[in-house]
């Protein structure tokens, strides 16, 4: 009677547990068959040589001085700039280190009537250049960066008679000085970057000589540049990541 007890107990369970171990195992092959959940996210690689043009606009201040030492009055000699841009990047996890190349064709010009002689002085800058370092951050397919560098400007300064209109004096001064902006470049297309960037040039106070009757002017000189970039860049966008 115990012996048949113990049959049937045995029979039961092992009636039991095959479906229990085979739900186990259906449960773990329908977990192990599950997508991953991760996706890696699109990354864009900043590295490599980029060439390009810009448009802007651009204000250079000049203060006169006559003999250096009085003041003939200010202005704003403002104006269109188109240009050339060409450069190197290099990319260390989100952080961009660069190098860029720059030259411009500008038409700024303004004048103010002499605060001493029946004159109008005059100033034209008519060409600059940017060579200037780049530390950026990387956000994605958006790029933010300071830039800092040397810089040279190309400016015609004129005197003109507020009687007649007739020119009395001119000359030409390619002057160096120091450049420091920031911009942001966001990812167009595949190669293809848009940005926007602002750069102050601080150039030192310059004599002048007219080589006549005006003698020297000392004149002090800051710049201002605003301009709309389009880059590509060569190479393959994302090779550093395959």
């Amino acid at each position: 009677m115990k012996m048949s007890k113990m049959l049937s107990a045995g029979v039961i369970v092992v009636w039991i547990l095959p479906p229990a171990f085979g739900s186990d195992f259906a449960r773990q092959q329908i977990y192990s068959a599950l997508p991953p959940t991760e996706i890696a996210a699109a990354y864009h690689d900043w590295s490599g040589f980029y060439a390009g043009v810009n448009h802007g606009w651009g204000s250079s201040q000049n203060s006169w001085y006559l003999n250096g030492t009085t003041p003939e009055g200010s202005h704003d000699a403002s104006g269109g700039t188109l240009g050339a841009q060409i450069g190197r990047r290099w990319q260390a996890a989100r952080t961009v280190f660069g190098v860029e190349a720059r030259a411009n064709w500008s038409d700024f010009k303004g004048s103010n009537n002499s605060e001493w002689s029946n004159s109008k002085n005059q100033t034209a800058l008519s060409k600059f250049g940017l060579l200037t370092g780049q530390l950026g951050y990387a956000f994605g397919e958006a790029l933010l960066y300071a830039t800092a560098g040397a810089a040279v400007a190309s400016t015609s300064y004129k005197i003109y008679s507020d009687v007649t209109g007739q020119q009395l004096a001119t000359a030409d001064i390619v002057r160096w000085g120091l450049a420091v902006g920031g911009g942001v470049d966001v990812k167009l297309a595949t190669n293809w970057f848009l940005g926007v960037e602002y750069n102050h040039l601080f150039m030192p106070d310059n004599d002048v000589d007219f080589s006549n009757s005006f003698g020297k002017e000392r004149i002090h000189q800051g710049i201002d540049l605003v301009a709309a970039r389009l880059n590509y860049k060569f190479g393959d966008p994302m090779a550093a990541h395959k």
